[in-house]
């Protein structure tokens, strides 16, 4: 019977882990605790709505409404919302007459277009930019033009827009469907340039107003315009021997060097410009604030694999030379937080099977100083399957495609591979989950940008954090609200790491009654305890966390404190312990003397 009872027992054990496992693979948030394992979470980010491009009015509430073909990208600046699509549909339908001859026919160019808060089109979107004096003769001393501007045809600017690789021969257009806001004065060149395959922008405030930098992917440029959309600066392709310069006798179809093609664009508050460009495996670019290049900093390295180097060891150096390069992992996205550091993520390392630093915090010396002290490393899922039998499992590590941070601190990154949101605080520590794949209209199928929007509360309506997400598929935003459950873990880490730890405590038993898995609650309300020297009660609390470090601390304390108030006990104990113990010796001596007494005189 007790076997019986046994058996029935540990087959029940197995059906719960079984349904809790089953629980867990498709949980739309979860979180890990210290042994790595992925246990259920409350949300911390609630889906809010999908605007597709027919959702979305203008704001004088005009039934015109617009498609959205490829965003790429986005940025947000007083609230209004930038938005990038690399290849419009609005634009693509175009057709401009160069000089008053054929009409020429565009493909791939990339729009502008600004949102307000209310997702509303501000204005309609901006494909034509016209270019200063300056801007005009860098272009046309760089990549040595031949033809004077009225003497530019539609089938130069087709080559231009369609076929970069080729050679650019026309870097701009003569003005055709925007009026000059430069005509009569001395920056008015007649010019203008359209972007095409634009990847990456960013908005940074100047002076009482902003400018805008869009990383001109198919262009081989970056450039900067003003809030009228007045180009008035282009950087160009890096003076580095990596990369092949446009205005030297090259053949590049026969050249090892690499077409600039700049991805993602960031700026500081000094006006230097930071950029990611495709197949540069050197780092990421900085360019000064007149657009000359500096230097690559923050390059990734490669995991040494031992398996590699014992056979290198054997072989000859023309066995070695063939062997294929190991590169380094490449960067994908970025941004620079208010204190300057530039946060990125990369692809994982293909010799690294643990897929570590593929989120870095670099500092203005090239280092990353990003801080790993959660239970787990900032990188996503922290388990994953390299291989299975099951066609329909997702293999292998995160793909972290874009990053924000917030005004707190926080940071987010988004996972196309599985469709996730993971966000942490400063110290590391993985604050929650959130988001999913699916054919549903809030599934994350490929988010390839995300951002933090805070709107104000009036009389009539509550202050609203929001996070916003590009979600290439299917050419929508997403858009996410802080739940219940996130804004209490919000609420205690930003306490805590403004040092009111004792403060913070309220919010944090307010998270671990609304999730008792969660981990990091419990380290927190121990801290709380052990800045107000409830040293024992500390030790529960750190021993549901499992974080032995403080625990140590806490048991260090306790044990102290019982010393010192049982000082007098414990010291009269080991005195009359003392005291016994040495009569007792006496008496054993005495003993043995008088029985050795009586065995000599029996002799």
């Amino acid at each position: 019977m007790r076997k019986f009872v046994k058996i029935l027992t540990l087959l029940l054990c197995f059906s719960v882990m079984a349904i809790a496992t089953a629980h867990i693979s498709n949980a739309a948030s979860y979180n890990y605790d210290f042994w790595k394992n992925a246990l259920p979470s409350a949300e911390g980010l609630s889906y809010k709505d999908t605007y597709y491009g027919k959702d979305i009015q203008y704001i004088d509430d005009s039934n015109k409404t617009l498609t959205f073909n490829t965003l790429e990208d986005m940025d947000i600046y007083n609230n209004e919302i930038f938005l990038l699509d690399s290849k419009s549909d609005t634009a693509s339908q175009i057709e401009l007459s160069i000089n008053g001859g054929k009409p020429a026919k565009f493909s791939g160019v990339s729009t502008i277009t600004i949102l307000n808060e209310e997702m509303k089109y501000i204005q309609e979107p901006v494909f034509e930019f016209e270019i200063t004096k300056n801007v005009f003769e860098k272009l046309r001393e760089y990549y040595d033009v031949e033809p004077e501007l009225a003497d530019i045809t539609a089938e130069q600017v087709n080559k231009q827009i369609t076929d970069v690789k080729s050679g650019l021969k026309v870097p701009y257009i003569p003005l055709t469907t925007i009026s000059s806001a430069l005509e009569g004065t001395e920056d008015y060149s007649g010019a203008s340039i359209l972007l095409t395959n634009a990847s990456g922008i960013t908005v940074v405030p100047d002076d009482d107003s902003y400018v805008i930098y869009v990383a001109d992917t198919g262009n081989a440029r970056i450039v900067k315009m003003t809030a009228d959309y007045i180009v008035t600066e282009v950087y160009l392709t890096p003076t580095d021997e990596v990369f092949y310069q446009w205005n030297v006798d090259t053949d590049l179809e026969h050249s090892t060097k690499r077409v600039f093609q700049p991805a993602k664009v960031a700026v500081d508050k000094t006006g230097r410009v930071y950029c990611i460009a495709n197949n540069c495996y050197e780092g990421i670019i900085e360019y000064n604030r007149t657009g000359k290049f500096n230097r690559f900093l923050g390059q990734n390295t490669v995991v040494a694999n031992p398996l590699k180097q014992f056979w290198y060891k054997l072989m000859s150096e023309a066995q070695i030379s063939s062997q294929a390069l190991t590169l380094p992992p490449l960067f994908i996205n970025f941004t620079i937080d208010n204190a300057g550091f530039i946060y990125a993520t990369s692809y994982p390392d293909s010799e690294d099977a643990l897929a570590k630093n593929m989120i870095k915090a670099i500092n203005t010396a090239g280092k990353d100083v990003l801080r790993k002290n959660g239970y787990v490393e900032p990188n996503g899922d922290a388990v994953f399957l390299a291989a299975s039998t099951n066609p329909e499992a997702v293999l292998g590590a995160s793909t972290l495609t874009s990053i924000a941070v917030s005004e707190d601190g926080f940071y987010s990154v988004t996972d196309t591979k599985r469709g996730r949101i993971f966000t942490y605080d400063t110290e590391g520590n993985l604050l929650y989950i959130s988001g999913e794949k699916g054919s549903l209209s809030n599934s994350l199928n490929q988010p390839v940008a995300i951002q933090y929007l805070t709107i104000e509360g009036t009389d009539t309506k509550a202050k609203q954090e929001l996070v916003l997400v590009i979600d290439k598929t299917s050419k929508s935003i997403i858009t996410y609200s802080t739940s219940d459950f996130g804004a209490l873990v919000n609420k205690a880490t930003k306490l805590y790491l403004e040092n009111d730890i004792i403060g913070a405590e309220q919010y944090w038993r307010e998270v671990v009654k609304m999730n008792s898995n969660y981990e990091l609650g419990y380290v927190g309300i121990g801290k709380s305890l052990l800045r107000q020297e409830k040293f024992e009660e500390s030790m529960e609390y750190f021993k549901l966390g499992h974080n032995a470090v403080y625990y140590s601390k806490a048991y260090q304390q306790y044990r102290d404190i019982v010393l010192k108030e049982n000082f007098s006990l414990i010291m009269s104990g080991l005195v009359i312990t003392g005291v016994g113990l040495c009569v007792l010796f006496f008496f054993k001596y005495q003993n043995k003397k008088k029985l050795g007494y009586k065995k000599e005189g029996g002799r």
